[in-house]
């Protein structure tokens, strides 16, 4: 139930100008309340996103922590440590997905992103 937790406290930071301020302010003291794991909670504060990522929350809704710079995050580190993070057993990192734009053979393909080719 706290990764729930996790994910709703990302999005409150988009909609929510007080609890956004609370965690720029002292996040210690806005999460407190909060109903989080201890490994969460250290995550969280150490602006950890990919042990957050890898304990399953969701990526997107943590953009919102480097998109107003809570945690210690910004665009630059939030980016790094997602890329960090190991998608596979054998060790390929985020980064080495390459996108591929319709009809180029060339390259491998993301397997999280492929292009939307409707008929005519």
């Amino acid at each position: 139930m706290s990764i729930f937790a996790v994910n709703h406290l990302c999005r409150e930071v988009l909609r929510d100008h007080a609890f956004r301020a609370a965690m720029k302010a002292d996040p210690a003291k806005a999460l407190a309340p909060l109903d989080l794991t201890d490994a969460e909670r250290s995550a969280l504060l150490a602006g950890d996103v990919g042990a957050l990522y890898r304990m399953g929350v969701n990526g997107f809704l943590m953009g919102y922590l480097s998109r107003f710079e809570v945690c210690g995050l910004n665009m630059q580190n939030y980016n790094e440590r997602m890329r960090a993070v190991k998608v596979d057993e054998i060790g390929q990192p985020v980064a080495r997905s390459v996108r591929r734009r319709a009809g180029d053979e060339a390259g491998p393909q993301c397997a999280t992103w492929a292009p939307l080719i409707l008929p005519r």
